[in-house]
């Protein structure tokens, strides 16, 4: 059992209080945050902030439940082309929103998913500086003179 597929792990693992806890780590990123602090803050909630806790849990119990169409949205959107992370906060609803599941969770889930194929991509530099250009065309004719080189030698033989 999982928090996708079944109801009574989200029930316990999306509470308002776990809500408020993530909430207070992502505006506070770098600031170490006790357990016991948190539940004092959270125990001194009014009950408009309550309210605005159990509608962010809410919201992330239906995410989970709704995660395979989620997923499917944001590959789809992006060509497959998509880090987890990026992918965790595509499914939050941006950056700045706390993530109902973190992007470790997410990757385990997906690769386990039935006919999952997974290809790595790389960003390859670009020509962007003076410098660069300089060096790749650097680079480019002395590769070309080694290549000539190595024909020459290879017919010598």
């Amino acid at each position: 059992k999982t928090i996708f597929n079944s109801p009574a792990m989200r029930q316990k693992m999306y509470t308002p209080y776990n809500y408020f806890k993530k909430l207070q780590r992502k505006n506070n990123p770098g600031v170490r945050i006790r357990d016991n602090e948190l539940k004092e803050a959270y125990d001194k909630l009014d009950e408009v902030q309550l309210h605005e806790m159990k509608l962010g849990a809410e919201a992330e119990k239906s995410i989970a439940a709704n995660i395979v169409s989620e997923i499917k949205t944001a590959l789809q959107k992006t060509n497959g082309c998509i880090s987890w992370e990026r992918l965790a906060s595509f499914i939050a609803g941006g950056e700045n929103k706390v993530q109902p599941v973190s992007s470790k969770t997410l990757a385990k889930y997906v690769t386990a998913t039935e006919g999952f194929r997974y290809f790595v991509t790389q960003t390859l530099p670009q020509c962007t500086t003076e410098h660069t250009k300089k060096w790749r065309k650097r680079w480019s004719t002395n590769f070309h003179i080694f290549w000539e080189m190595s024909l020459c030698r290879r017919g010598m033989d």
